[in-house]
């Protein structure tokens, strides 16, 4: 649900956004979505440098719908697109001014 709005995300914050579930879910559910296709990473699983950036693949047949019922979530639940947007705004300067530099932040 943190696709919402940006169109990307990254294991950290969907780990934060997912409240009540533990990091290894998230992360098992993570890597199954990609197996599946609905979802691709910007690089390999391990160690590198930046956040392994998530994305609905292009490829993917029904992302166009896929995002726009992704983007309705905030709308539809207010409180999850807060805990998102807080999420978001929590990180640390060092990883918003990598976002910039990237073009994909504000």
């Amino acid at each position: 649900m943190s696709l919402a709005g940006r169109g990307w995300t990254f294991e950290a914050i969907c780990c934060e956004v997912a409240t009540g579930y533990d990091r290894v879910v998230v992360k098992k559910a993570i890597r199954r979505l990609e197996a599946e296709g609905v979802i691709e990473a910007s690089r390999p699983r391990g160690p590198g440098f930046g956040p392994r950036l998530l994305r609905i693949p292009e490829a993917f047949a029904a992302r166009e719908e896929l995002q726009a019922l992704i983007d309705a979530i905030p709308i539809a639940w207010p409180d999850l697109g807060d805990r998102v947007s807080a999420a978001f705004d929590g990180l640390p300067e060092k990883t918003k001014v990598y976002f910039e530099r990237r073009g994909l932040w504000r």
